[in-house]
């Protein structure tokens, strides 16, 4: 601004400093008092500018609407996001030792999860059993490692009733009866504990593709069928043996579910049945067994 002012001040005098030299002593003194009356004016000038300007800038800080400021600043953030989202390309492994060849996952353990132990598999076996309710109840084994958390077909988290001994018929839906398995209060029946949800593709593709997944068994009350058609597109290029509790000949254990094995496992079978999955048996303890021949 001072420059700028200094510049016009010279467009408009171009001859006052010649005349300040040149000029007899009263012309000197006049041509002094008008260069400072000049000069006030041009400084009298610079100041309102300059306090039109800061005035501007105030009023735009202002008045500006925060929600502008808020929605650059979501702006902002959600291209970051994205950006680090790109380079997101693999999924995160889990950190299993280079010996462990073939992986059994039981959904719904309780506190005896089974395991790959016997002559065909050994040492080169690791069990994951995925249990919500009494995890820390599930005893120590180096092949063995424990997940604390549900499944169901989105990931989130989710009330979970307790009920019968050491939670072991505790689901996420209600009871579609009352039975001696839900109604002793003195056991703490019906109790609501919070419990984090994983869906099974996404505990599927944490494993190494190196590792064979030979069996997966699912006993989660109700959400089998659910927690099993999430997962299908995966199944087909991962599991060997898929176990699963079913409900037969309309008898519902619990209400807000499909489990049927008629009306739902059956269409979801011969669908698989394409990925090259063939349906083994039904035994008499509601579980239905399927044989992937592709996998293995």
């Amino acid at each position: 601004f001072l420059v700028a002012a200094f510049q016009q001040h010279k467009t408009q005098h171009p001859t006052q400093h010649t005349m300040l030299v040149k000029g007899n002593a009263s012309g000197r003194r006049n041509n002094i008092l008008q260069s400072v009356k000049d000069a006030s004016s041009s400084i009298s000038m610079m100041r309102l500018t300059g306090a039109v300007l800061v005035f501007c800038c105030i009023i735009d800080f202002t008045f500006k609407p925060k929600h502008l400021h808020s929605l650059r600043a979501a702006v902002a953030d959600s291209t970051n996001v994205l950006d680090a989202t790109k380079h997101k390309n693999n999924v995160s492994l889990l950190d299993l030792p280079l010996s462990v060849k073939d992986v059994a996952i039981n959904v719904g353990s309780n506190i005896d999860p089974i395991m790959l132990a016997d002559k065909k598999y050994g040492p080169c076996a690791h069990n994951i059993a995925v249990e919500p309710i009494v995890a820390n109840k599930i005893p120590f084994h180096r092949q063995l490692s424990v997940l604390p958390a549900a499944v169901s077909s989105n990931p989130g988290v989710m009330s979970m009733r307790i009920y019968n001994v050491n939670g072991v018929s505790s689901s996420l839906a209600k009871p579609a009866m009352t039975d001696f398995w839900n109604s002793k209060e003195s056991r703490g029946d019906g109790r609501l504990v919070i419990v984090p949800v994983i869906t099974l593709s996404s505990l599927l593709n944490s494993i190494p593709k190196r590792i064979n997944v030979a069996f997966l068994m699912t006993d989660i009350q109700g959400y089998d069928f659910m927690a099993i058609k999430e997962a299908k597109n995966t199944l087909k290029e991962r599991v060997t043996h898929i176990m699963t509790e079913v409900w037969y000949d309309d008898v519902y254990t619990y209400s807000g579910v499909h489990n049927d094995l008629c009306r739902d496992w059956l269409p979801l079978m011969t669908e698989m049945g394409e990925f090259g999955y063939r349906y083994l048996y039904y035994d008499e303890f509601l579980f239905n067994v399927l044989y992937n021949e592709h996998v293995s």
